[in-house]
């Protein structure tokens, strides 16, 4: 083991010195102290790799403690980089996770139901929102679709169905490009993860829909919910019309003011 690395357990575990602290005291003779920022966090992860690959299971013990210290102690010793997900993450992370398995087991008829009913006309002048879908039924794997920002229809998909939308096209363009990218992939890598799940949870922050899906614990049954309650609703409607003479305006029914269509 080198000394540099030595004295930075020492540092961040016996002393409980911050990372920046931690370069600091090593001093300039270290690779660890390198002027970049990238170089450091290149030398640091070297270490943490011979640590963790080492024969001796000392060394992966060792490994082992410097993350789970880090995961846990009050403050970050590790660049952000190199971190586990703490355990408020991890707990997101399954959220998240569920999330995209929604996504992914969304089905082509299911699809068109949700485009058919929620999709904006050509001539609609109120508030549009931007709804990206991921599928294999799609060219690029995903598409974008412009669905009616009704109050109705925005509480319906956040709450029952948990899906994001976005008040711009481009960001739901950037949230299904980079979902589509990384649910297409056969095997993914811990450093595929890691560049993927900051960013993903950057682009949903910017959905217009984040915080009334993020008090929700998402399960598929979810999914299959929503369409049984859409069929109800369009099974009702059908009835009121077949009961009431629909050629008298008079007796004609009023359309469910719920989804406001």
């Amino acid at each position: 083991m080198t000394w540099d690395l030595q004295e930075y357990i020492l540092c961040i575990i016996q002393n409980r010195m911050g990372y920046r602290e931690t370069i600091k005291a090593i001093g300039k003779e270290s690779p660890l102290s390198h002027k970049k920022a990238n170089k450091r966090i290149e030398v640091l992860s070297g270490y943490m790799d011979w640590l963790e690959n080492h024969p001796n299971p000392i060394h992966k013990d060792l490994h082992d403690l410097i993350k789970e210290f880090d995961r846990w102690n009050n403050f970050r010793v590790l660049p952000e980089e190199l971190q586990e997900p703490s355990a408020f993450k991890r707990r997101n992370k399954t959220r998240l996770l569920k999330h995209l398995r929604n996504l992914k087991e969304l089905d082509p008829f299911h699809i068109e139901r949700l485009t058919t009913k929620f999709k904006a006309p050509k001539n609609y002048k109120l508030r549009k929102l931007y709804l990206p879908i991921v599928s294999e039924t799609y060219i690029d794997g995903y598409d974008v679709v412009e669905i009616k920002g009704t109050n109705r229809v925005v509480e319906y998909i956040s709450s029952t169905m948990q899906l994001y939308m976005f008040d711009n096209k481009e960001s739901a363009d950037d949230y299904g490009h980079l979902v589509e990218n990384y649910l297409s992939k056969e095997s993914k890598d811990c450093k595929q993860g890691q560049r993927f799940w900051p960013d993903f949870r950057l682009k949903i922050a910017k959905a217009y829909n984040y915080s009334e899906i993020n008090n929700i614990i998402p399960r598929r049954t979810n999914l299959e919910t929503a369409f049984r309650d859409l069929d109800k609703i369009h099974l009702k409607k059908m009835s009121d019309i077949s009961v009431n003479d629909i050629t008298d305006p008079s007796k004609r029914v009023n359309k469910s003011k719920f989804w406001e269509l």
